[in-house]
């Protein structure tokens, strides 16, 4: 099973440290943190969402405001890890938060910072369910864990009503990855050897995306207000990853570039899709996609100072072409935000509130 990215942070430090080589000088009170953050979530008023390592260790949602101003969402009661990974014009942000129950659910916040649980597949112990996007409508896509073990993709209503959307047939595991303002959702479903792209309509039918010739699994990660989908296809004749997307009849292009590509994440109203690309000075570059064919790199913020990244992932794109993720150095990880020009800027931590 291919772990939503969204819910790999919710691991806990581990998933950190076995990565990050060395431990920085930090501030007295969380020496013994590297420092951690990560953008996946930007709304149309730049308003951005992600989560942040905190001074105890555990990492929390929090909120940068359009300035940068970082707030700490904090957790359910009893909870220690939180994480935001959506957010909709209107300010509510969606993600998920453990409840120090051996469980962890889904969750939303208002505008102003309270959070509300959103019912699970299950309940109790060993219950699991994560929330990966809202619309404006406040429609909530993402995944829940049911009885059996299996994952399947959930959407909730705006009253919280939840509804198991299930996968295609046959296949035991699916998750709800993106949603649009009509209400259709993207995603994947899971047979036990490969992945499928799918897509749900508003009514909740479920339809299987085109593959590119040869391939053998292929992932939605992202979709706009006119149907575009984005997302990734693995070449199974020379094992590489690519970036695709899907038009709204449903037909599948690979997205050129002059790096190999690896995954397209997100594609805003205009047509621009970001995702990741590979060279081989770093093991990922930030890629862009333009509608009129052209793709570039991003610049990251070690590139702008004349050094070189180990990796670099965008995970969203708001409609003015303003983009966010995460830039993950030797010691440290940084949210970053590139601005419609391309310009790198890294985000506050919250170790280091003042950037």
């Amino acid at each position: 099973m291919r772990l939503q990215r969204r819910s790999v942070a919710l691991l806990g430090l581990a998933a950190i440290t076995t990565t990050l080589v060395a431990l920085p000088a930090a501030p007295a009170a969380a020496a013994q943190w590297p420092d951690f953050a990560e953008a996946f979530g930007i709304n149309v008023s730049n308003t951005v969402v992600g989560e942040a390592l905190t001074a105890g260790g555990t990492e929390h949602a929090v909120r940068w405001s359009p300035s940068g101003q970082i707030t700490d969402l904090g957790t359910l009661p009893g909870g220690q890890f939180s994480g935001a990974s959506g957010i909709n014009g209107w300010g509510e942000i969606v993600g998920s938060s453990d409840t120090g129950a051996n469980a962890n659910d889904a969750v939303r916040w208002s505008p102003t910072g309270q959070i509300t649980v959103l019912p699970g597949l299950s309940v109790g112990p060993g219950s699991y369910s994560l929330a990966n996007a809202v619309n404006d409508a406040g429609v909530v896509v993402g995944f829940g864990i049911i009885a059996d073990g299996d994952q399947h993709a959930v959407r909730w209503s705006p009253s919280g009503q939840i509804t198991d959307l299930g996968g295609l047939p046959g296949y035991g595991d699916s998750i709800a990855s993106a949603v649009n303002e009509s209400g259709v959702a993207v995603g994947y479903s899971e047979d036990g050897s490969a992945e499928s792209a799918v897509r749900w309509d508003a009514h909740g039918r479920i339809t299987e995306l085109a593959r590119p010739a040869g391939d053998t699994t292929t992932f939605a990660d992202g979709i706009n207000d006119f149907g575009e989908i984005v997302g990734a296809a693995f070449h199974q004749s020379d094992g590489q990853w690519q970036a695709v997307e899907w038009d709204p009849a449903g037909n599948v292009h690979q997205l050129a570039t002059g790096v190999q590509t690896v995954e397209a994440r997100a594609v805003n109203d205009l047509g621009v899709i970001v995702g990741e690309g590979q060279t081989p000075a770093v093991t990922a570059d930030a890629a862009v996609w333009y509608p009129d064919g052209r793709s570039a790199v991003l610049p990251s913020l070690s590139s702008q100072s004349g050094g070189n990244p180990d990796f670099v992932s965008p995970n969203a794109i708001n409609d003015r072409g303003v983009a966010v993720g995460r830039e993950l150095q030797l010691n440290l990880s940084l949210a970053v935000r590139w601005s419609p020009d391309g310009r790198a800027s890294a985000l506050p931590t919250l170790l280091n509130p003042a950037g």
